[in-house]
């Protein structure tokens, strides 16, 4: 999937938004352009109606196009909202998708460094937030609203220029509020996150089986519980600061802006010349035209947000690549590792252990925790890093730590084995390149002794 690296980052999830969405993508932004004109056009047509009372014919014609734009200015906004979720749920799919293209090409290698796993992780975060949909959206509505304060100034400026400058004046103590709001947000929401993430965590070891068994035979679980509501109680107290501050933002700017819409409302009194159709007008711009805007200042909040986060989305998916070239090693007669070493900063794990594995035999590798049993198995695989020596396969001799593009494939179950809700049939083909028939795989089951174990499932393929 295109990552757009050259696209300066204030444009790319607009940019990413028109390329993997683009039918969503432009119809939300036509309906929001539509909305976005709806104050302008209010005072526009309440200017054209107050000077059609004259002919009954026009003003009738007129009265009902107003009301068509009154009442369906706010059915189309709920429909460009609609819209926009839309468009927001596919592009945190194409987002995610792009997540999971590059983490599909990365090497066991790279799992190993430990700044991969980092930077991977905030990545993810990014995906699960959906921080491209919000800097996508974020953009579109700050544009829109722009192009509202712009029009309805000019549909003003013939009633009241004052009025007209003082429309553009009405969102900025929203702005500001919303602004404000949005970097106390970018800085308590990553915490509000590691502590539900934590209580999810510690909760899930108690839910599931396995570890649940083995937590409650230790007479633990009470432990886990306890944890888990206490990093639920801290992600609590974090959501409920945020939702004060947002209370107290919004108040002092709905104050501020109520005291600029009546200097507004007066200097259209004052302006028009007493002209009610004027005054009318004027009166419904500027109120459609502050509701229409109100929400700048918390888009601006969401592109504070979303613009570092998104960084490390592209920053993973513009890692390259590690190219590997899978050897064909079934016709090899040994393993043979000379000189292997293993350093894990100024420890070593691994000192320079050569060993001889004949193929089609056992050769087990003893020692206690912590001896290096793992970190030698790895440097075998070549997967690996700050390893050195040798292993030859076949006739192919593999620079332990250096040969980073080589690799071949090794069944291997480690210590640290992880456990899959996927099929049966997944399962046994993990690592495969293969498609293998129902009969070989029941033939593994039964090799294993544990075919009778799912011959009573109620689903078997």
């Amino acid at each position: 999937m295109e990552t757009y690296k050259n696209t300066p980052h204030w444009l790319w999830a607009f940019r990413f938004g028109l390329r993997s969405t683009p039918l969503s993508a432009v119809a939300s932004i036509l309906f929001l352009i539509v909305a976005a004109l709806i104050p302008a056009a209010t005072v526009v047509l309440i200017k054209l109606l107050s000077s059609a009372m004259g002919s009954e014919q026009r003003a009738v014609r007129l009265i009902i196009l107003v009301a068509v734009v009154f009442g369906a200015g706010n059915a189309w906004q709920q429909v460009s909202n609609a819209i926009s979720r839309v468009n927001a749920m596919r592009i945190n799919l194409s987002s995610a998708s792009l997540f999971q293209d590059r983490l599909s090409q990365a090497s066991a290698r790279e799992f190993n460094d430990e700044g991969f796993m980092k930077e991977l992780r905030a990545a993810r975060q990014c995906v699960a937030e959906g921080h491209v949909s919000s800097q996508f959206q974020a953009t579109v509505n700050i544009a829109c609203a722009t192009l509202t304060a712009f029009t309805l100034s000019l549909s003003l400026w013939e009633i009241s220029t004052a009025a007209a400058l003082i429309s553009l004046l009405a969102p900025i103590p929203t702005t500001l509020a919303y602004a404000w709001y949005g970097k106390q947000e970018s800085h308590l929401w990553p915490q509000a996150t590691e502590e539900i993430r934590r209580s999810t965590y510690l909760q899930d070891q108690i839910s599931y089986q396995r570890t649940a068994v083995e937590i409650s035979t230790l007479r633990a679980t009470n432990v886990f519980a306890e944890l888990a509501a206490h990093h639920r109680c801290a992600h609590m107290a974090i959501r409920q600061r945020l939702e004060w501050l947002s209370i107290a933002s919004d108040s002092l700017a709905g104050l501020v802006t109520t005291g600029l819409f009546a200097i507004a409302l007066l200097t259209l009194y004052r302006d028009s010349g007493n002209n009610i159709g004027a005054l009318f007008a004027g009166t419904a711009g500027v109120m459609a035209g502050i509701s229409a805007m109100m929400g700048i200042g918390y888009q601006i909040g969401e592109l504070v947000t979303s613009l570092p986060a998104n960084k490390h989305l592209r920053s993973f998916a513009d890692r390259p690549t590690e190219q590997s070239s899978p050897l064909d090693v079934r016709n090899a007669e040994a393993l043979i590792a000379s000189d292997v070493t293993v350093n894990y900063g100024t420890l070593r794990a691994v000192d320079h252990v050569s060993l001889e594995a004949p193929s089609g035999k056992l050769t087990a590798i003893v020692g206690e925790n912590g001896s290096g049993k793992t970190s030698l198995l790895k440097a075998l695989m070549n997967t690996q890093r700050d390893a050195s020596g040798g292993v030859l396969i076949g006739d192919r001799t593999i620079n332990v730590g250096e040969d980073e593009h080589i690799s071949f494939y090794v069944s291997a179950v480690l210590q640290d084995y992880g456990r899959y809700e996927i099929s049966v049939r997944r399962f046994l083909m993990l690592g495969s390149r293969q498609r293998a028939a129902d009969s070989q795989l029941w033939d593994a089951l039964e090799f294993a002794s544990i075919a009778p174990i799912f011959l009573g499932l109620p689903e078997r393929t």
